[in-house]
Order: C-alpha cells, then structure tokens, then sequence
C-alpha cells in the first residue's frame, strides 16, 4: 500500500491558483486521491477545493490546482485515497497564509481504517 503525501508548491500574487504536489510513496497503487482544503470558519469547516487524481501509483506524482486563498486562512489540507480493496485512507496538514502564501504548520496525521497496518494512524470510528 502506498504512502501519498501533499505538498504545496511555490507560488505568488500573480497567480490565480494554488499548486499542489501529490506524491505516492511505497508499493502499491492509490486510488482517486482526492485533494481538499477546508476553511476553519468558527467550528465549521467549509470545503473550498475538491480535486481528484485517478490513478496514482508509488513512484509517480501529480499536481492539482486549489483555489487562491487569502490572508487570513486557518483550514486543513488533506489527500485521501482508496487501497485496492476499497478501504479509504487519509492524510492531513494544517495550513495557513499568515506569512503570504498557503503553508503547512504540522506533521502530517493519519485517519485510517482499524485494519490499516501501514500508516501511523489513529483509528477511523465507523
């Protein structure tokens, strides 16, 4: 099974979206990884991107563009995938721009499903 992680590429004012770098390390094949970045509004979370990549084998990357956020942004980037036997598997990073540009602030976490034995995960409830 494969590790997927994000990273968000260098950008400017310039440009209207943001690119981000999604990668599969590992063995194995991610499927319809999915990109989100949700705002923190309150206690609510509002997605502001969706962007999939279908196929994503260990080795290969992609890169998928997110909408410009603005000063102040408090939210959360996360990739999500589906294994070959259809259990969803899910990584994140907070982000903010409070220096400009969208950053990760954290370690990326793990939300997995109980059976996951690859991740350092804290279980999914069901």
């Amino acid at each position: 099974m494969p590790w997927v992680a994000v990273a968000i590429e260098l950008y400017d004012a310039s440009y209207s979206d943001i690119p981000v770098n999604v990668s599969a390390f590992g063995n194995g094949i991610a499927y319809n990884a999915l990109v989100n970045l949700f705002e923190r509004t309150g206690k609510q979370r509002a997605m502001t991107a969706n962007h999939d990549i279908p196929r994503l084998a260990a080795g290969e990357r992609g890169t998928v563009n997110i909408p410009m956020v603005q000063h102040p942004f408090l939210g959360k980037l996360e990739v999500g995938f589906f294994d070959p036997t259809g259990a969803r598997h899910i990584a994140w990073h907070t982000v903010n721009c409070a220096s400009g540009r969208l950053r990760t602030t954290d370690p990326m976490h793990w939300e997995c499903p109980g059976s996951c034995k690859v991740h350092p995960v804290r279980p999914v409830r069901s």
